[in-house]
């Protein structure tokens, strides 16, 4: 067979046009690159002299990395507020059922109705398993004696269908623990008394207290202590408010007001008692 007919024939003279090509390219790009060296020479002093400033900023971004990824964290407890609203359930601050949570959110595939469905039903056959859950968490000590108590009998109320109750007798226990966690005493309006335990508890959140993306805090937070007249500009929320419960014009009765008042007290008032703890030993 001619070798120049072969298929490795073709091959070798394609290699070789391609020689020829790279061969013009590196002749025509020689005065380019003749004519950038005097630039690349000067740049050298000034990448020098740059030098020691690159290192030393290396610390200071090491120092700031804890709080980009603190902002992450904000991000992402941002997003899912913006889900729980849509929602109207609760995430529980526990595991599997957090993560299982977030799972049913994404399979819905942005239909918050569905989402809503499946996360009711959820609850309701796993209702035995978080309710072991939160037993586990008072007797742990993750609550002071009193919110402890205050928990198991919102928990016996739950089991019993006393929906309504719920809200009633967990809402001044939450309001005892923010007043206890404020570290102020006497009179002191509610709103005043909200921001400062509250935002409290977010830097302490955001200096590594907690995760972040946990949190039940923000919009939340205000929506269940806002009063009427704020309450005709915030943004609806699926928590029960305090001023409409306490004073008996709403009545919370089903099964997920009762639920997702649960889930808000376990988480803050776990938060409030771990400020108090903290504030106690110097923070």
């Amino acid at each position: 067979m001619d070798p120049k007919n072969s298929g490795g024939g073709h091959f070798a003279d394609f290699i070789r046009a391609a020689d020829n090509v790279r061969g013009g390219l590196s002749e025509g790009l020689r005065p380019i690159t003749e004519a950038m060296r005097p630039i690349t020479i000067g740049m050298r002093p000034i990448a020098e002299a740059m030098r020691p400033i690159t290192i030393g900023m290396r610390p200071i971004a090491e120092a700031m990395r804890p709080i980009a990824e603190a902002m992450d964290g904000w991000l992402v407890l941002w997003q899912n507020d913006d889900v729980v609203r849509k929602i109207g359930w609760l995430p529980y601050q526990g595991q599997p059922m957090h993560d299982k949570y977030f799972a049913i959110v994404e399979q819905s595939a942005g239909d918050y109705l569905v989402a809503a469905q499946h996360i009711g039903e959820y609850y309701h056959s796993n209702w035995e398993e978080i309710h072991r859950h939160l037993k586990l968490r008072v007797g742990q000590g993750d609550f002071d004696e009193a919110a402890g108590d205050t928990m198991l009998v919102a928990l016996l109320l739950h089991e019993r269908e006393k929906y309504k109750q719920v809200p009633r007798i967990l809402f001044p226990e939450i309001e005892r623990l923010l007043r206890a966690a404020s570290g102020v005493s006497g009179n002191i309006p509610l709103k005043d008394l909200l921001d400062k335990a509250f935002n409290e508890v977010s830097l302490f959140e955001l200096v590594g207290g907690t995760s972040s993306e946990y949190s039940l805090l923000g919009g939340l937070a205000k929506w269940s202590f806002l009063s009427e007249k704020e309450r005709d500009n915030a943004k609806r929320h699926c928590m029960p408010n305090r001023h409409l419960t306490l004073h008996g014009e709403v009545a919370y009765s089903k099964f997920q007001d009762s639920v997702n008042m649960i889930f808000f007290a376990d988480y803050v008032m776990r938060q409030l008692s771990k400020l108090q703890i903290t504030r106690s030993s110097g923070w």
